[in-house]
């Protein structure tokens, strides 16, 4: 027969086990570490994700720092030793090493390959035992090999005068535009095998005139066929023969006309090649600019009013056209120069000065 005490325990026990009450917060509790662990995993691997970024930033810096070093001559010991300095002084990680087999020079690919690595101290990982989570960066960069062709293009329009913080905005691109190409040209690694070229972001290029008027790459004989295919100078050799000498006629009336050393872009397959003009083939000489033109300060001009009723209006504005040199008294398609020594007995547009004097 069983103990009073005995029966009493036992159905204390099963009074227990059946008992519902409290088991929400005992579940809650029994899940609250590990739910804490995860919330903890997620910011340590946050921190490893910002870790790794700001590793690969300083690999890919030293892995260019060290192509250009090897380019110019630096070897497997000097890179290693270089590898080590650049890390030292770009990464903001003290733990963050160069792996022992890094960087690499591989000269049948043409490339240098620089690994690092570092770890990363957990705060809530921690709790389970990983005080650390390892993390690794590496890249590659080509060694300069071959030669390199640099096409520098320079806004030379009107805005540019425009003043900036210093001076002018052209002042400062001719100051930047100095600094890089003496760069590049001064560099023992980058001089020998570079070509570059100079593009002006504008309609013309301009040299100086006295200098460059009978130089060997200008068209001094109009034998170019450039030369007679623009619409505002007509092959008619009883006007001039060439372009320069249409310029010195001009000059000749109005000193402002005269040719100010601006000359037309090639036309095409010439301006895309790296060949220099040839001597006795005019068409890859430079022709001298002309531009046609413009319509007279003074003129007349028609339009219909909101009613549909016809009207002309008379117009002075002697700033609106600065390009204007043939009076246009018959008509601008069809002029004759009056008021000089020329004059044009058939009615065609046959002169032309750049715009405001010169581009």
């Amino acid at each position: 027969m069983e103990s009073g005490i005995g029966s009493g325990v036992r159905s204390r026990v099963a009074a227990f086990l059946r008992d519902q009450r409290g088991n929400v917060a005992t579940i809650f509790g029994v899940a609250m570490f590990p739910m804490l662990l995860f919330a903890g995993a997620a910011v340590d691997l946050a921190r490893l994700n910002e870790k790794r970024s700001d590793l690969q930033q300083a690999v890919d810096l030293i892995t260019l720092s060290l192509a250009k070093d090897v380019a110019a001559g630096s070897g497997q010991d000097a890179a290693y030793q270089a590898a080590r300095t650049y890390l030292t002084a770009i990464s903001r990680d003290p733990s963050a090493t160069i792996v022992n087999t890094s960087p690499t020079i591989n000269t049948t690919t043409g490339e240098v390959c620089v690994a690092a690595a570092t770890v990363v101290p957990t705060v809530f990982m921690s709790l389970v035992q990983i005080a650390t989570i390892p993390t690794s960066a590496s890249s590659c960069a080509a060694l300069a090999q071959g030669t390199y062709e640099i096409a520098l293009v320079l806004d030379t329009t009107g805005s540019m005068a425009q003043q900036a913080t210093g001076g002018a905005k052209i002042d400062a691109l001719k100051s930047a535009a100095t600094q890089f190409v003496n760069y590049v040209f001064n560099s023992p690694s980058l001089g020998p095998r570079t070509k570059m070229s100079i593009v002006p972001f504008a309609s013309a290029v301009k040299l100086d005139p006295t200098t460059y008027a009978t130089a060997g790459f200008v068209d001094t004989a109009g034998a170019s066929s450039w030369t007679w295919r623009t619409p505002a100078f007509a092959a008619d050799s009883s006007v001039a023969t060439t372009r320069l000498a249409l310029f010195a006629q001009l000059a000749s009336i109005n000193s402002a006309w005269n040719w100010g050393g601006c000359f037309e872009a090639l036309p095409y397959p010439q301006n895309v090649r790296d060949a220099s003009p040839v001597a006795g083939n005019a068409d890859t000489q430079f022709v001298p600019l002309l531009a046609p033109d413009e319509p007279d300060g003074t003129y007349t001009t028609s339009y219909y009013d909101s009613r549909g009723r016809l009207r002309t209006i008379s117009v002075s504005d002697p700033y609106q056209y600065s390009n204007d040199y043939i009076d246009g008294a018959f008509g601008e398609a069809g002029s004759l120069m009056i008021g000089s020594s020329l004059s044009w007995r058939r009615p065609r547009q046959f002169l032309a000065s750049p715009k405001g004097g010169q581009p």
